[in-house]
């Protein structure tokens, strides 16, 4: 079986790369909370290999302790799963101009507050996330500005080439721990 956890800044892209995910046959849910990933995880072993691709998207939204992600991720990792954790950002501007677009409200900004400072608050409590992370995928720019073999790293499709194709916002995929 193999987990993708896929999460990282808020308008980072992880709503398009579950949906991508989910396009290339992984089976995706959205906001689950790192408590719940291993009891899920269970259900999924025992599914008889109906969910052996899962894609599970966690993000500021869940209210928890960025230390129980981490430690549900090497939990995961130490029963044998093979779990890796995806995390998308982008720059500020990229990240406030995508907000600005949805016309929607940082999930952090408080009243009175810009979604500039959110943005900060975030990258701040979401760091050392980013630091357990297997990957570190920049969206900033559109894919086909990018080699296709170095973005195609933990995303490939079943029996597929391994390419994204160019309307996928996924660039720059660096490995932080080689596996």
């Amino acid at each position: 079986m193999e987990i993708l956890i896929i999460t990282g800044l808020s308008g980072g892209g992880k709503s398009r790369a579950a949906s991508y995910l989910e396009d290339i046959g992984y089976y995706t849910v959205d906001n689950l909370p790192a408590e719940m990933m291993v009891k899920f995880a269970d259900f999924c072993a025992g599914s008889s290999g109906r969910y052996d691709r899962v894609a599970l998207v966690y993000d500021v939204r869940s209210g928890e302790p960025t230390d129980i992600l981490i430690e549900t991720l090497e939990r995961l990792k130490a029963s044998g799963v093979n779990c890796r954790m995806l995390f998308l950002e982008a720059d500020n501007q990229t990240i406030v101009n995508r907000y600005k677009e949805t016309r929607r409200m940082h999930p952090l900004q408080k009243k009175g507050e810009s979604v500039e400072q959110a943005i900060r608050r975030e990258r701040e409590w979401m760091q050392p996330v980013r630091d357990h992370a297997d990957f570190v995928l920049d969206t900033l720019r559109p894919l086909h500005r990018q080699a296709p073999q170095r973005a195609a790293g933990p995303v490939r499709p079943a029996g597929g080439s391994g390419r994204i194709g160019r309307q996928h916002p996924v660039l720059r995929l660096q490995a932080r721990h080689p596996h």
